[in-house]
């Protein structure tokens, strides 16, 4: 069945986008700490982590084909950005009419 292999590989893109935006969450909390208390200074914010897991996840859809379609993957990739432009531009869009 091509179509339960391209969405568990959609599923996977899915699950690492997300893992990734939760990393970026947690890194521009702990830089927002660290802009207030002046005495640290911040190491990243954590590209190297978020790049491994992506590319994990395409190394795996090569890997394991008959698991995970790469198509899927790719187009699973970037589905939390999009959902955050346009969460923040109907949110901008809804408070410029109030």
């Amino acid at each position: 069945m091509p179509q339960r292999v391209f969405f568990q590989g959609l599923l996977l893109g899915i699950f690492v986008s997300m893992c990734n935006g939760f990393i970026l969450y947690v890194k521009t909390v702990q830089a927002s700490e660290v802009a207030l208390n002046t005495g640290r200074r911040m190491r990243g914010l954590g590209m190297l982590p978020r790049f491994l897991l992506t590319g994990f996840a395409v190394y795996v859809s090569f890997r394991l084909p008959h698991l995970f379609s790469f198509y899927g993957v790719v187009a699973g990739l970037p589905t939390v950005p999009i959902l955050t432009l346009l969460v923040t531009i109907y949110y901008y869009i809804s408070t410029k009419q109030k």
